[in-house]
């Protein structure tokens, strides 16, 4: 199978998907994108990169098409250039246990530690976005051992994860209460 690049999200200028795509440029001719989402921009930037084949349009996603491409993308990317207040997205892509790349911003930062989950780079920087979605397709044992980082710390927000903190919160006050 040929190595994808799955982006999630509206097409609108802070999600970055125009970084993305420039920086698609830079990758190898066999790696596809696979862009899930629309927006404002869709018309605009399929228009600006109609000549680069390898990106594979999805409209969007399903219920039960969004995990399945996750689970299938050889990488997640998420150029956001700001404004995320968390990244839910990420938390899925590492319950997937599917390698991220996404930009150093303070809301995907709460959730993906860069350099233990997710390699971060700056954003805008369609340089470094390239050459970080090389370094994770390339696959070597430390996008493994970010993988698995990514599932354990997917588990630390999951809905039972987060019942037995506040459960133990919870008691905690009810015990210096009496």
């Amino acid at each position: 199978t040929k190595p994808t690049i799955l982006f999630l999200g509206r097409h609108e200028e802070r999600k970055g998907l125009r970084v993305l795509l420039r920086a698609s440029e830079q990758l190898p001719a066999d790696v596809g994108i696979w862009v899930g989402g629309d927006g404002d921009e869709t018309s605009a930037l399929k228009r600006e990169f109609a000549n680069n084949h390898r990106i594979e349009w999805l409209g969007r996603l399903s219920d039960l098409e969004k995990p399945a491409r996750l689970a299938g993308a050889s990488v997640f990317c998420a150029p956001s250039l700001g404004g995320e207040s968390f990244g839910i997205v990420l938390l899925e892509a590492m319950s997937a246990g599917t390698p991220i790349v996404a930009s150093d911003i303070t809301g995907y930062s709460l959730v993906a530690r860069g350099g233990s989950d997710a390699l971060m780079v700056e954003p805008s920087n369609p340089n470094a976005l390239a050459q970080a979605l090389r370094t994770v397709l390339a696959s070597g044992p430390e996008v493994q051992k970010r993988v698995e980082r990514g599932i354990e710390r997917a588990g630390e927000f999951s809905m039972d994860a987060l019942a037995d903190i506040y459960t133990e919160k919870y008691e905690r006050a009810l015990a210096t209460a009496v």
